[in-house]
């Protein structure tokens, strides 16, 4: 750990708190710090994910690339990725 000085915004700080649901200064900083991870993680899979749609010679649909997202970060798990998945290729058989 290391321990610096910085000037925070309040209106900020408060507003973190609030969507993080955080009580101190250093939990909430800490909490930011994992959910950007977290975040910058989730971009890395969507744009890992479609690098291989398009080294298959494919092009990601928006549902596709709105689907990835959602799984990124945690929104849906594998089976609803799949069942989506299923179910627009069942609509454009169609």
């Amino acid at each position: 750990m290391i321990k610096v000085s910085i000037e925070i915004d309040p209106e900020k700080l408060g507003r973190v708190r609030e969507i993080l649901g955080t009580d101190s200064v250093h939990d909430t900083v800490d909490a930011a710090f994992r959910e950007f991870a977290r975040i910058a993680a989730a971009r890395e899979a969507v744009a890992s994910a479609r690098g291989s749609v398009a080294a298959e010679g494919l092009t990601p649909t928006d549902a596709f690339m709105w689907d990835a997202v959602e799984f990124a970060l945690g929104a849906i798990d594998a089976d609803e990725l799949a069942r989506r998945a299923v179910e627009r290729h069942r609509k454009q058989a169609e």
